[in-house]
């Protein structure tokens, strides 16, 4: 950047001698100040132009640096890259589940808890894969698939996932289990739709 500035010196110091040395019109004048002025814009330009690839060296020089301070470095971007696919899998998978193919849709499902890590990721898995179970009349893996779910996430889905549960122990003629998840429901999740469809259901019971 110093260099470009000591030209620009250089030559405007260069038409100054001209002006000293030469006896020329003010049109001659004029015109070596609107080439003095081409020169200064030029220069300007140049700086940017060379503050731009500054700007990128640095970028590449610290990514780079970023790059080598973990070892692991590649295995890094391979899990990047597995996460991406798990994520399209995921997709798939609720695209199947939405569709009702819930046998197609449990074994995606199965295939990406075995290579996620992400606990949040899995625990929205499983509360997918819960409901397929329950579909495809798994009861007791239903029930404790979804009780996975419940215990490592807080989320809105909590009430409809004891639902589930309390679905799957009335298919399993278990009553009196039935009826103690669904009053969890009416008791922690009062304000919940679902609270209503457990007081249905209790009714049913009872």
């Amino acid at each position: 950047m110093k260099l470009i500035h000591i030209i620009s010196v250089i030559l405007l110091m260069m038409s100054y001698n001209v002006f000293a040395k030469n006896n020329i019109t003010q049109e001659q004048i004029e015109n070596i100040k609107k080439i003095n002025l081409e020169l200064s814009n030029r220069i300007t330009f140049l700086e940017e132009e060379v503050s731009k690839l500054l700007d990128k060296i640095d970028y590449i020089s610290n990514d780079h640096k970023n790059w080598n301070i973990n070892s692991n470095s590649t295995n890094n971007f391979l899990e990047k890259k597995n996460l991406d696919n798990l994520e399209q899998k995921y997709a798939e998978a609720l695209g199947l589940f939405r569709n009702q193919k819930y046998n197609e849709a449990a074994e995606y499902f199965s295939m990406i808890l075995e290579k996620s890590r992400n606990i949040n990721f899995i625990s929205n898995v499983n509360f997918y894969y819960g409901i397929c179970k329950y579909k495809t009349d798994n009861f007791q893996e239903s029930i404790e698939i979804l009780s996975k779910f419940i215990e490592n996430i807080n989320t809105e889905k909590i009430p409809e996932a004891l639902l589930i549960i309390a679905d799957n122990q009335i298919a399993m003629n278990n009553r009196l289990e039935a009826i103690e998840t669904l009053q969890s429901i009416t008791k922690n999740y009062k304000h919940s739709e679902f609270a209503i469809k457990a007081k249905q259901k209790i009714r049913m019971l009872k």
